[in-house]
């Protein structure tokens, strides 16, 4: 396995494959921050050939005497000792031992913020699948199982989704709708603007009614931004910052889509509170007149 490697550094730019991950409803170039401490789990780099070199070792076509094979068996025996993954999965020397009727299948997904790999093998039937991916997605895995299955003459279903695309759709969805309300409270905004300039608006005193009206305004823009802020770590234990590196690219503009929305929507906010019409402050001067007249 001469072209494999631990680390990026171990290894030019230029020999690996661009990373992607989902944003906009289609795949986006991403580069993200490098988890040194993740290295060996994360990083180990290759290709198809030095793969299927290592899956034959694993498999027993290899003959090298070098490794022993009674240890690469005993490192595909499920560890009982530990808690299974669910009712028939188990952990075995960094492999997923997973039964299913009379069969046994190792295998092992991995993934960081833009590949993804899978591999599943039946050493018995000297049996095996590796899918290497540039981008991080669950169809890494569904692939792998897909070609096991079709190779059992089990029959696949076409039917399948990505999280990662699902999320993308949603994010993008969001982004378009708060792409019309902002350019709406931006729209409203100038023309309030315009109408202070034009004299048709005028600036009140802040007291009173008007100092609970901001008030009110100010306390519900900036519970939605704490929630937005919050809502990740509340609902998933994750923070924006995570989800910025492993969600895709419109997840992260959505986040800042909320925040921008909400400021536009706060000074369109503070302009009708801070202001009003000039023909209702002519009404209210003469409505007071009046009543000291007819006093």
């Amino acid at each position: 396995m001469k072209d494999s490697f631990v680390g990026l550094h171990q290894v030019q730019s230029s020999m690996v494959a661009q990373g992607y991950k989902i944003g906009f409803l289609k795949e986006q170039k991403y580069t993200p921050p490098i988890y040194r401490g993740n290295i060996p789990a994360g990083y180990i780099i290759s290709n198809t050939t030095d793969i299927a070199k290592w899956m034959n070792l694993q498999l027993g076509y290899d003959s090298i005497k070098e490794f022993n094979k009674q240890l690469i068996k005993e490192s595909h025996h499920p560890d009982r000792s530990v808690a299974a993954f669910d009712k028939n999965s188990y952990y075995a020397s960094g492999w997923e031992v997973v039964k299913k009727k009379a069969k046994q299948y190792i295998q092992h997904e991995g993934q960081n913020p833009t590949y993804s790999s899978f591999i599943i093998m039946q050493p018995n039937k000297e049996l095996g699948v590796a899918i290497l991916s540039n981008m991080n997605s669950s169809f890494t895995t569904s692939i792998g199982q897909s070609v096991m299955d079709i190779w059992e003459g089990k029959s696949v279903s076409t039917n399948q989704t990505d999280s990662y695309q699902k999320l993308d759709k949603i994010a993008t969805f969001l982004l378009s709708v708060l792409f019309v309300l902002g350019v709406i409270f931006i729209l409203l905004s100038i023309r309030t603007i315009r109408m202070i300039v034009r004299k048709q608006r005028e600036r009140r005193a802040l007291k009173g009614k008007r100092i609970l009206m901001l008030s009110i305004h100010t306390l519900i823009v900036a519970a939605f931004l704490i929630l937005v802020i919050l809502i990740p770590k509340i609902l998933l234990g994750y923070t924006w910052t995570f989800i910025q590196i492993w969600g895709p690219v419109s997840i992260t503009v959505l986040f800042y889509g909320f925040i921008t929305t909400s400021i536009i929507f706060y000074v369109y906010g503070v302009l009708l509170i801070l202001t009003k019409k000039h023909t209702a402050l002519i009404r209210e001067s003469f409505g007071k007149y009046s009543l000291s007249s007819n006093g």
